[in-house]
């Protein structure tokens, strides 16, 4: 857990926030990443940045003009889209929806809805598992939802990162996933039934989780394990 010396209230209703991110001995630019939702410029010393999230739905910030890779459709040993369990939830969760964008919010809200038993006894179970036993906790609700989505052709990968806990007074590590609607990847949390993730979401990485061994997607999170000082410094 990193602490922060300010508290963040509400932080579900941030849609930007600029926070100050220093790293022991580590450019921090060199772990978090740019993209869309999170960019950063030079902090005041070689060991800091300024980093800016907001929120971005399917309609916000430029739109991508490359193809989306294969990987984020098709199924994998983690992410077994083409499990009969996981394909009927989806049926179930889009209840005949047609449009992509409203299939991925139905099936992130039935995912929250459904996983009831919300702890922290699995390790990392596959979406068949979870399908099956509807219980876990952040990794379990990103993993069936990229399932699902991509069971209902929709492209999806699962992001790690940090998250804002109001109890801990800090940021915590966290696993929600991300979807391709309208050429733009888009981010959910199935864990928060967030349709669009709010701005105390900080990205370190995604994966499609694709002949990856789950305790790899977190390697980011060693390298800013104990070394990482992060503080908002404007919240809108």
């Amino acid at each position: 857990v990193a602490k922060t010396k300010h508290r963040i209230t509400n932080p579900e209703h941030t849609r930007y926030v600029k926070y100050r991110v220093a790293l022991k001995d580590e450019n921090p630019a060199e772990i978090f990443p740019a993209e869309r939702r999170q960019t950063h410029q030079k902090g005041d010393s070689p060991t800091s940045i300024t980093l800016e999230v907001q929120s971005a739905g399917p309609e916000d910030g430029e739109a991508s003009t490359a193809e989306v890779d294969a990987q984020y459709l098709r199924p994998n040993a983690l992410i077994d889209s083409d499990d009969s369990r996981v394909r009927a939830s989806m049926t179930r969760a889009i209840d005949g929806a047609t449009e992509p964008w409203e299939k991925a919010k139905r099936i992130n809200h039935w995912v929250f809805e459904k996983i009831r038993d919300k702890n922290f006894g699995t390790t990392f179970a596959s979406a068949s598992e979870v399908a099956k036993n509807l219980s876990g906790d952040c990794t379990e609700h990103a993993v069936l939802a990229a399932a699902m989505c991509r069971a209902a052709n929709i492209p999806a990968r699962v992001v790690v990162g940090l998250v804002y806990v109001p109890k801990l007074e800090g940021f915590g590590y966290h696993m929600w996933h991300e979807v391709y609607i309208n050429q733009r990847w888009v981010a959910q949390d199935a864990s928060f039934d967030q349709t669009t993730v709010d701005a105390v979401h900080i990205k370190l990485s995604e994966t499609s989780l694709d002949g990856v061994s789950p305790f790899e997607s977190f390697l980011p999170v060693a390298r800013i394990l104990g070394k990482l000082e992060i503080e908002p410094l404007e919240l809108r």
